[in-house]
């Protein structure tokens, strides 16, 4: 496939060589960015060499890695597979750690491209992102078509195949979406967390995708109304889903709605609210620490409002003072953010002087304080009665 980007005046090219790579693997790196770019995908067997896997996560000056563009480019299922298993041998976290100029991880990447993608994506993953969403609404109205989709991704994960065939959804074509959706989404899932392709997945897709912070709404939708039963499964150190979304921070994701995945951990497993992780800490509480703002935190206290007069039990400290011990969020990440805006290309940052970038990092750092005390205002508002707790 032949990806397509727009220019400085509109008019829309093939994609040039990619920008410096910062490693110095510079020239491999950008041969494969550029392959996967172009839709060269059998050059790859040739540029990534057995036990050099690494370079499949050496960066451009943008921060994007070969699998931040494999996850923009819906390699075939074959190549997706192929590329992402290399991409699981590596000795770090990089598919949870390695993040773009904008903060987005490869999970942010894929995720937006299949709901919002950008303008400089192809026709295909527009399409392909307009029909993933009709089938999602389509299926999850219907309990039939629920049964029948889970009937479909079992016998998928029992045949441990990675494409879906027309054989196993027969006569529905937005089931045949939501499974194929699912399988793409489960090998990365699969690659990032057990880091092995060839044996049944041992997490979750709702447990690893609430380790990285993203889920849109849809998505968070098909997942939980597919497997409720995944809101109420506990890792090995006795925390629900719902406590490992809490402790990480969303305010450094600007791109995609982070309060979906919320809704239905609630909905799908209310006592969980009320339930304590291995701190201790509910987690209500354990948002407020992560310094999440108000409104991607606020179903948690309209489900459980009478949390927020209870003490840290580590600390010991009123829930007002949690919020002010969250570390400080990213300014340059936000500054970049907000020059790339809609079009999440972090070139346009590259092209303001410095002066101006200066100016940018500035007003990001106001937005995030201002964040911080609207976070503050709201707690003290819900629970007047914290500045009478110490």
């Amino acid at each position: 496939m032949e990806q397509c980007k727009p220019t400085l005046f509109g008019l829309r090219q093939k994609t040039a060589a990619t920008d410096d790579v910062n490693s110095a693997n510079k020239n491999l790196a950008a041969q494969i960015h550029q392959a996967i770019r172009d839709g060269e995908y059998a050059s790859l067997s040739r540029l990534v060499k057995e036990k050099e896997h690494q370079v499949l996560w050496e960066s451009n000056s943008s921060g994007w890695t070969a699998i931040h563009y494999a996850a923009s480019h819906f390699l075939p299922a074959e190549w997706w597979v192929w590329i992402l298993s290399r991409a699981a041998v590596t000795s770090g976290d990089e598919f949870f750690d390695s993040k773009t100029a904008l903060g987005e991880t490869c999970f942010d990447i894929f995720l937006r491209s299949y709901i919002d993608p950008l303008p400089w994506q192809s026709i295909q993953v527009k399409n392909s992102s307009k029909h993933l969403l009709e089938a999602i609404d389509f299926v999850c109205q219907d309990d039939r078509l629920i049964a029948q989709t889970r009937k479909a991704i079992k016998m998928q994960e029992r045949n441990q195949c990675h494409s879906v065939p027309r054989s196993l959804v027969t006569g529905n074509r937005q089931v045949l979406r939501c499974v194929r959706f699912w399988s793409r989404l489960d090998i990365l899932c699969r690659a990032a967390a057990d880091r092995d392709l060839e044996y049944p997945r041992n997490e979750t897709l709702v447990s690893v995708l609430v380790r990285c912070g993203t889920c849109p709404e849809p998505i968070a939708r098909l997942l939980l109304v597919l497997y409720p039963e995944y809101a109420r499964i506990r890792t090995p150190k006795n925390s629900l889903p719902l406590h490992t979304w809490t402790a990480h921070s969303k305010s450094d994701f600007t791109s995609l709605d982070t309060t979906g995945m919320l809704y239905y951990l609630i909905s799908a497993y209310p006592q969980a609210v009320t339930s304590s992780d291995e701190q201790r800490r509910l987690p209500l509480q354990t948002a407020l620490l992560s310094g999440n703002p108000w409104c991607s935190l606020r179903p948690l206290f309209e489900a459980a409002p009478t949390v927020l007069e209870q003490r840290d039990p580590v600390t010991y400290l009123p829930c007002i003072c949690l919020s002010v011990l969250a570390p400080q969020k990213n300014v340059e990440v936000r500054a970049r953010q907000n020059i790339a805006g809609n079009g999440g290309l972090d070139v346009m940052w590259k092209m303001l002087t410095k002066e101006k970038q200066k100016a940018s990092r500035e007003q990001a750092r106001a937005q995030l304080e201002l964040e911080r005390l609207d976070l503050i205002y709201n707690v003290l508002l819900a629970f007047p009665g914290a500045l009478w707790t110490f």
